[in-house]
């Protein structure tokens, strides 16, 4: 009987263990360098923003703008994606993470130090750099 109990609460602790390990993929992280956001959010619901800078041309010239020799002006446009993320054990080839945005499907190695999570690109089934590229995202504050 003893036997029994120990191995169920070993056996709830590998568990604890497991869920603690996703449990640190989980929330919001930041990728400074490319004004990007991922969201790794519970039932692997995976949503993406990027904050990109868009050239828009003006469509005629108001006398306000007379002098001014640009035919246009860069703004932020927030561009979002919501797609689906699944992690564990070589989930696929040389990675731990796997996920899908847009009609992207990347294949990532996550290394997690601290309040930093690495992802590196081991294998992209399309070609789409911008989505599969190397990352090094830092936690959200208020997320977790």
């Amino acid at each position: 009987m003893h036997r029994i109990i120990i191995i169920l609460l070993f056996g709830s602790f590998l568990s604890g263990v497991s869920a603690a390990t996703q449990k640190t993929q989980w929330g919001e992280w930041i990728d400074k360098e490319n004004n990007s956001t991922f969201a790794f959010m519970e039932n692997n619901v995976l949503k993406y923003s990027e904050i990109k800078k868009v050239f828009v041309k003006y469509s005629g010239i108001t006398p306000w703008m007379k002098g001014i020799h640009s035919n246009g002006q860069y703004v932020s446009e927030s561009v979002d994606f919501e797609g689906a993320w699944e992690t564990g054990k070589n989930i696929c080839p040389g990675g731990n993470l796997r996920y899908y945005l847009k009609d992207a499907e990347c294949c990532m190695n996550t290394r997690k130090l601290g309040n930093v999570l690495i992802l590196k690109n081991v294998a992209s089934v399309n070609d789409t750099p911008a989505l599969c590229r190397n990352r090094t995202l830092h936690r959200q504050e208020d997320s977790e």
